[in-house]
This record gives C-alpha cells, sequence and structure tokens, in this order.
C-alpha cells in the first residue's frame, strides 16, 4: 500500500490521486490536520514486536503493511486533552504547563510513527520537510551558487552598515512562512524591501536581511529525482510583485513560461539537494540584471501545480507513477 501525508486543503495531493485511481493504485491519504493521536494511534512495543497501527477515518493500517509513502506535507499530529480541567484547582501557569507537556508527548508519538517507516521508499520524508534555511544558504555556497548577501542581525548599526553596503535590502522570515487568523482577519507573511531603518529601534528580534537582487526574472523550479522542471516568472515590472511574487495580481498576472537551466546549473542544484538530503522539492532563483543565477531558497513541499500545469509538465502524473514503481519493487 502507498501511504500519503497530506493536509485537506492540499489540493496538489488531489491532482496526484486523480492518477493513483486512473492506474487502480492501492494507496490511503491521511491528513495530518484532522489525526488525533490519542484516538487514532496504538503503538504496541515488547521483545516479540513493535507494531505500530494507525485508525483513520474506521480504517486500520499496520505500518509493516506499507510498502512506500509520499511526505507531501503536514506537521505534527493533533492532540486532545485528556485532563479535565473542570475536576482541577490549579492555576493558569499549571494549565499551561502541563499543555505545554501533553503537546510535547504527541510530538514524539508523531517523531516516532514516521521513524517506523523512514527505511521504506518514499519521496520525501517528515524529516527533511523542514530544513534550515540558514543552513541551506550555506550549503548552497559550498555547491558553488550564488545567493544574496545575507545578515543575521539585531542590531540597528549594523543593518545601516550592511544596507550602505549593498544597496536596497529586503527582510524574509529565518524559519517557514505563516499564514493564520481569526474571525475577521487572515494574516500571511511576506518578503518586504526595509525602507526608513532610522526609525528602527536601537534593537530588535534577529532578523534575516539580504541585499536586493535586481532581477531580469524568477525562476520557480521543481526538482524531481534528479530532473528539473522550470518556469521562469516575470513578477518584475509589476509593483504589487516585484519583491514577492507570492503576492498575486489577480487582475494583472505575471506571464510565467517555460525555462530550461544550463547544465552547469542543474548539476549544482542536484548536488545542494543531495547534500540536503531532497529528491523533491521547489526551488526558487532569481535571473539577475548581472546575467547570474541567485539562488534563494528551497521549499520540499511547495506547490507544484503552479509549474505542471501553465507548463504542461504533467507533475501531477510522475509522482503518481514514481509511488507506483516504490509499490511493485518493494
Amino acid at each position: 500500500m502507498i501511504l500519503i501525508f497530506s493536509s485537506e486543503a492540499d489540493s496538489s495531493t488531489c491532482d496526484v490521486i486523480d492518477w493513483l485511481n486512473f492506474y487502480n493504485a492501492d494507496f490511503l491519504r491521511i491528513n495530518f490536520d484532522d489525526l488525533v493521536v490519542d484516538n487514532d494511534i496504538k503503538i504496541e512495543i515488547n521483545n516479540l514486536s513493535s507494531d505500530v497501527l494507525l485508525r483513520y477515518r474506521e480504517k486500520t493500517v499496520d505500518l509493516k503493511s506499507i510498502s512506500c509513502f509520499w511526505y507531501r506535507r503536514g506537521g505534527y499530529f493533533k492532540f486532545t486533552e485528556s485532563i479535565n480541567w473542570n475536576k482541577t484547582e490549579t492555576s493558569k501557569e499549571v494549565k499551561n504547563a502541563l499543555s505545554f507537556d501533553l503537546w510535547n508527548e504527541a510530538k514524539r508519538i508523531t517523531d516516532f510513527i514516521h521513524f517506523t517507516i523512514k527505511d521504506k521508499p518514499s519521496i520525501n520524508s517528515f524529516f527533511t520537510s523542514t530544513p534550515n534555511k540558514l543552513i541551506m544558504l550555506k550549503t548552497a555556497v559550498e555547491c558553488g551558487i550564488k545567493i544574496p548577501p545575507t545578515i543575521i542581525t539585531k542590531n540597528k548599526s549594523e543593518l545601516d552598515t550592511f544596507s550602505r553596503k549593498n544597496g536596497n535590502v529586503i527582510t524574509k522570515g529565518i524559519d517557514e512562512s505563516i499564514h493564520f487568523g481569526d474571525n475577521q482577519s487572515f494574516y500571511s507573511v511576506y518578503t518586504e524591501e526595509i525602507t526608513d531603518i532610522d526609525k528602527f529601534p536601537n534593537r530588535f528580534f534577529p532578523s534575516k536581511v539580504q541585499q536586493k537582487i535586481d532581477k531580469q526574472f524568477e525562476l520557480r523550479v521543481f526538482y524531481f529525482f534528479g530532473k528539473f522542471f522550470s518556469m521562469a516568472i516575470f513578477s518584475q515590472k509589476n509593483k504589487k510583485t516585484s519583491v514577492d511574487f507570492r503576492k498575486y495580481d489577480e487582475k494583472k498576472p505575471n506571464r510565467c513560461v517555460p525555462y530550461e537551466l544550463p547544465k552547469y546549473m542543474e548539476d549544482k542544484l542536484d548536488e545542494l539537494m543531495k547534500k540536503m538530503n531532497l529528491n523533491c522539492g521547489s526551488i526558487d532563483l532569481i535571473y539577475s540584471k548581472r546575467n547570474e543565477y541567485i539562488f534563494l531558497e528551497i521549499n520540499p513541499v511547495g506547490q507544484f501545480g503552479m509549474v505542471s500545469t501553465p507548463c504542461n509538465y504533467n507533475i501531477e502524473k510522475l509522482i503518481a507513477e514514481k509511488l507506483i514503481e516504490f509499490e511493485k519493487n518493494n
């Protein structure tokens, strides 16, 4: 059986599943956002066996029966608090501490589940799904790939010195971008240009700052087991998307076309992906006005439909066929 870890809202997973259904493949999709560890998981470890059972939507799966898996996206499984707070007289601080401890217990269970299948053939894994972006930049340099001049600073004077040396600068998250909201609003974190440094406080939270690269166009490259599927995005002439193309302009969409990277660049990116222990992922590059390829980051769980559909790459079919190949050979 093929096991797919995803989230309920991920449409790219649905597109791959359409092909798995076409090929009559045996698979199970588990959405991490509705798997609850204290309801859906049973683990038994003794001297005779170590069985890990997942109960998901009234179906029980022994992980030993899984032939391969695709870690599309996800995180730590949810848990429902097993403490009845109404029957306990305790402070808010104690409740918070106990809740945090329960959350860490649930995280360890999630880690163990993925550990039990880590040696099975797979497209990425839970343990490589969120690589450290600073390690990523350093490794890219080691592979001979150019990156924007970068600092991590919490000091206004250091930021000002860096800006004077490098011209216009931008800031972006050190960790993954987050999206959150409430009943009234929804918020997303984007890459932003830094202005008015003189208005900054002398000290602030450590932040990643990079030189703003003057670009001819951006590149979104989908990497899949040594193969590259590249798309050029002409985002620079639109003020809304010039700094971060993810601020999509629905009224005037960026022009996107298929693109072929030079062989030397593919070789360097292939080396980088292997050093990061990734066999699949979306790579962001800039092609500068100096005719240089500048590496930005890798997103192992990034959207690939945005490359597949405009460029007619049919990536969804390739992913399904790779999973079926794994299953037949195991």
